[in-house]
């Protein structure tokens, strides 16, 4: 048999390292839609008077109720659910359905938009940290948990954002143009999410801080 190797005095042993528990499939998500099918949105590409009839039928059909937190709202806001196949090319988005959300919900989907606001001084720090608050009751989890979530998900719209699209809109596909989006490329594609995580980190600390005072 082998001698099985002593180990050398005075070097330390390295430990094994632990495997990264995989992020878990939440009901509640941060999706933000690739950079060239921005236009594609119902609200950027339909008439006014055309939307509010397609977002009030909806209403009409499932009521006040968030379909994502169970919370029943006077303000309702239509969110489209996007998937995408990046197999094609041009790769194809498709709008499966349009959810109709409360404004945490929605603004944690668009958690990233909800940042740039921050940033610009229309969303307070104390709204930002009330969404991640949100996102975490929804899901039973976590702050760490939420900001590996954040940080996946800008990775993935950095990779959609560069790829050409076509756009299938299903069941909405007679209220919208049929549209082919190009993808912005390398130089326009969002930095890393760990200044944005740490942002939204600090202004987390400052929170738990002031409340403990």
């Amino acid at each position: 048999m082998g001698q099985q190797r002593k180990p050398v005095a005075g070097k330390k042993q390295r430990k094994a390292a632990k495997p990264r528990k995989p992020i878990p499939a939440f009901a509640l998500s941060v999706t933000p839609v690739p950079q060239p099918l921005h236009r594609c949105e119902s609200a950027s590409c339909l008439e006014p008077t055309r939307l509010a009839k397609l977002r009030q039928s909806i209403i009409d059909e499932r009521g006040h109720r968030c379909e994502t937190c169970g919370t029943q709202v006077e303000t309702i806001y239509a969110h489209e659910e996007w998937a995408y196949d990046t197999k094609p090319r041009p790769a194809v988005a498709t709008v499966k359905r349009i959810t109709l959300t409360c404004w945490h919900c929605h603004q944690c989907e668009h958690f990233l938009h909800a940042v740039s606001m921050c940033r610009e001084g229309s969303l307070s720090e104390a709204a930002l940290h009330e969404l991640m608050e949100h996102f975490c009751m929804v899901n039973e989890t976590d702050e760490a948990t939420f900001m590996r979530h954040v940080d996946e998900a800008i990775r993935e719209w950095n990779k959609l954002s560069k790829l050409k699209w076509r756009v299938d809109f299903r069941p909405y596909a007679g209220l919208y143009p049929v549209q082919v989006v190009e993808g912005m490329g390398d130089t326009a594609v969002a930095s890393s999410g760990t200044k944005r995580g740490r942002n939204i980190k600090s202004s987390a600390k400052r929170k738990r801080d002031q409340r403990s005072v």
